[in-house]
């Protein structure tokens, strides 16, 4: 990384690219497709030593990688995933992530990322083994008999 580089002051969208970046590494992807639309803020981040690039396989695309200066700086040593198999607390654990993001985003971003931490909020009940989401994610039509079953049961509990 180039001296005086300061991750934290970083433009939105080089920011999220690292960060999106960090979250693929993290999942075992090192390189990831980003839309050629962005190219500038990419070879800034190359230039500050934060970003590998190369040509993407899909049209306008470039391939991107973390490098070991924006691994240092996106990937915190302490971090802590919660315990595999754990999807419930998985989903929760992003949705406190997408949170984070919240305060320093521009106004017109903040809806976009309060509808991702809603649904990952939602899915992790789904994983918890409750399907309300389910009710207002499906048409009636395509609930199964067990959805139906379980509504009508607590509704009845809540008579």
């Amino acid at each position: 990384m180039s001296a005086g580089t300061d991750v934290d002051w970083l433009p939105p969208t080089q920011y999220l690219i690292c960060e999106l970046l960090a979250a693929r590494h993290r999942t075992g992807e090192t390189w990831w497709h980003i839309p050629a639309k962005v190219k500038w803020a990419l070879l800034a981040l190359a230039d500050a030593g934060l970003v590998d690039i190369m040509a993407g396989q899909q049209p306008r695309t470039f391939r991107a990688r973390l490098t070991d200066a924006g691994r240092a700086a996106f990937m915190p040593a302490v971090w802590t995933p919660p315990a595999p198999g754990d999807l419930a607390a998985l989903l929760r654990y992003a949705a406190a992530g997408r949170r984070e993001y919240l305060p320093g985003l521009p106004e017109d971003m903040r809806p976009l990322v309060e509808v991702e931490i809603g649904t990952l909020e939602a899915a992790a009940v789904v994983a918890d083994g409750r399907l309300d989401p389910m009710y207002d994610w499906l048409p009636s039509w395509r609930w199964t008999d067990d959805m139906s079953q379980a509504l009508n049961d607590r509704i009845k509990e809540t008579l």
